[in-house]
């Protein structure tokens, strides 16, 4: 399987979406694919097996209206987590349609995945929970990478 990673603002995506492919090519036997978001949008949208890890959004927003059923589609939102969001926020970036849409929602933590399944009022087959990789940017052996910034 082809594991798709759009990025969208470099600046404040890229390390952590090259650390996210760096972990996917060490740990299994999947091809990543990496780059700019409408190119990485238009490879899932025109090809079999790929597995598009996408930063989430509102729903008026989200670049495919229909589940793609050759392909997976899994949301890692880049501005959660959800418990932090307003109530409106919440309104417009989890919705039934987003989880009739997508194939899994990967969670920043237990107390996320209670207030989207709250918030949805219903079972949610999906329940992957792990945070986020721009946080293992802070930890050993990665936090060095920073040390001239800091």
């Amino acid at each position: 399987m082809n594991i798709a990673l759009p990025i969208e603002i470099k600046v404040r995506e890229y390390y952590s979406k090259v650390l996210l492919a760096y972990q996917i090519i060490k740990n299994t036997n999947h091809q990543v694919i990496i780059g700019e978001k409408n190119k990485i949008y238009s490879i899932y949208k025109n090809n079999k097996d790929v597995l598009l890890i996408s930063k989430g959004g509102p729903e008026k927003n989200l670049f495919i209206k229909k589940k793609i059923y050759n392909n997976k589609f899994l949301i890692l939102d880049e501005e959660g987590p959800v418990l932090n969001f307003q109530n409106f926020v919440i309104e417009n970036r989890v919705t039934k349609k987003i989880f009739e849409i997508i194939d899994d929602y990967i969670y920043w933590g237990k107390r996320d995945f209670e207030i989207i399944r709250k918030k949805l009022r219903q079972k949610l087959n999906q329940k992957t929970i792990f945070g986020h990789p721009k946080f293992d940017l802070c930890k050993k052996p990665f936090i060095d990478f920073y040390k001239k910034e800091i």
